[in-house]
């Protein structure tokens, strides 16, 4: 008896290729999870699932909570696929997750080269991944990149190849109730060679682009958007879509369709958000497949955990600022008699609006305060400490309510305005309408006086 024939084998591994990714050279792409799975796999751009991993590892800078996710998969021809993932969100170092899946096809019959059957043997396929997501550079832009190795065993035959994979994702939009995401992944950027017998099969590289767009228009009712284009040198062009809808957050509907017309549709259950079944049928010309998927998240939100950090963190600032503004201001206040007989207006006018900033954030009116270090960091953006104080107080008002009428803000800038310009008559009118408002308003008051007096001065003369 001569070699094996193992042409049979490889078309077998071609049709499960075939039936599951649209005709990509890799088994393993038909992907992890069914959820990706019945959204036509464009998942690149997708978000908050530890299945980035495979899709883009950049995704896994949005996980919220520890995942684990599986399924095991009846294919065709005696094909199972099975496989595990965990996902790890952490506060500062973004998140990991780690993954392996199994291809597995009994029975293979074996021929030798005049097409007699000499038994049958089975052909093994596993791949981990190990992969990490994190922020990088800018908001709502990450970063990521796995490590994989491949194995795939047929009869007594084996070899095993390491490969990585590199993705981008930006959330360009990332309202409450509307998200737009963009996904970008290289795979393979270090390729897979895998050597059974005299042949050498190494993975192309493939490029990725994907846009994800979700609405939420109630609490009752929200729809997502997938999708994707995907090009290598040595394979053809491929287009993705899926689309998604839920309702209450518990149950979803979603389809999907590929370039390869390999069409999908299918249903998911959000079960008390922690525990979730996800249901596939997938429509290809040789057969029609179900796929079930399960994934269980538990653990504390990572997104609650970094807001926590973030305002311990601010409030560290604070403690911090308060206690220099409080030593400044009482310098200031010392001082400021004396700078105002000896300096010239423009100065003293400095001095006031500074010392002025540093009472009202003193008080805790961060909208008055950043107003008024404004007004010195326009008239001299080196003047003491006002750099520091003016970032600070700008950083901490983001987020926080208005407290401070917007027309008496408006009112006490025109004024400094046209005082600056020289224009006291104009800035006194402006800074009167504050006191029509409020009557006892403490800056309106002490600026009439200081316009008052410069006033007189000039009259006098």
């Amino acid at each position: 008896m001569k070699k094996i024939f193992f042409v049979f084998l490889f078309f077998l591994i071609y049709i499960v290729s075939m039936a599951s990714s649209g005709g990509s050279t890799s088994v393993f792409d038909l992907g992890l999870g069914v959820k990706a799975q019945t959204l036509g796999t464009a998942y690149v751009s997708a978000q908050d699932d530890s299945a980035g991993i495979y899709f883009n590892p950049a995704i896994l800078e949005t996980l919220n909570k520890i995942e684990m996710q599986g399924a095991y998969t009846p294919l065709i021809f005696d094909t199972t696929y099975n496989y595990f993932v965990l996902g790890i969100p952490t506060v500062d170092y973004g998140g990991f997750a780690f993954s392996f899946a199994r291809i597995t096809t009994e029975n293979i019959i074996t021929r030798d080269e005049k097409g007699v059957e000499t038994g049958k043997i089975s052909q093994e396929l596993n791949e981990i991944i190990a992969g990490w997501g994190k922020e990088f550079f800018i908001t709502n832009l990450s970063a990521g990149f796995n490590i994989k190795i491949d194995n795939q065993k047929i009869g007594q035959l084996n070899d095993t190849a390491a490969g990585m994979d590199i993705g981008v994702f930006y959330k360009l939009q990332n309202e409450i109730d509307s998200k737009l995401n963009l996904g970008f992944s290289l795979k393979n950027v270090l390729q897979p060679q895998i050597k059974l017998l005299s042949t050498e099969d190494k993975f192309p590289r493939q490029f990725g682009f994907g846009i994800n767009y979700a609405k939420s228009f109630n609490s009752f009712l929200k729809t997502s958007f997938y999708f994707e284009t995907a090009f290598s040198p040595e394979t053809d062009f491929e287009h993705k879509e899926g689309v998604e809808v839920g309702f209450f957050n518990i149950i979803f509907l979603r389809a999907g369709y590929n370039s390869y017309d390999i069409k999908s549709i299918g249903a998911g259950l959000n079960i008390l958000d922690m525990l979730y079944i996800d249901y596939g049928m997938f429509l290809i010309d040789i057969d029609t497949q179900h796929r079930f998927s399960f994934k269980l998240r538990f653990g504390e939100s990572a997104t609650s955990a970094k807001e926590q950090k973030q305002k311990q963190e601010m409030a560290k600032i604070e403690a911090k600022a308060k206690e220099l503004v409080s030593k400044e201001l009482e310098n200031m206040k010392k001082q400021m008699d004396e700078i105002k007989k000896k300096a010239a207006k423009d100065e003293y006018f400095k001095a006031l609006h500074y010392t002025n900033a540093l009472e009202a954030y003193n008080e805790g009116n961060l909208q008055l305060a950043e107003v008024e270090f404004e007004i010195v960091y326009k008239m001299d953006n080196n003047y003491l400490n006002i750099k520091y104080y003016y970032d600070m107080v700008k950083n901490l008002i983001k987020g926080k309510p208005e407290t401070y009428d917007k027309n008496i803000i408006k009112f006490y800038q025109k004024g400094v305005e046209k005082y600056l310009a020289g224009d006291y008559e104009g800035a006194k009118d402006e800074w009167t309408k504050i006191l029509k408002i409020d009557p006892y308003n403490k800056l309106a008051i002490d600026n009439i006086k200081e316009v008052n007096e410069i006033l007189r001065n000039k009259n006098t003369k």
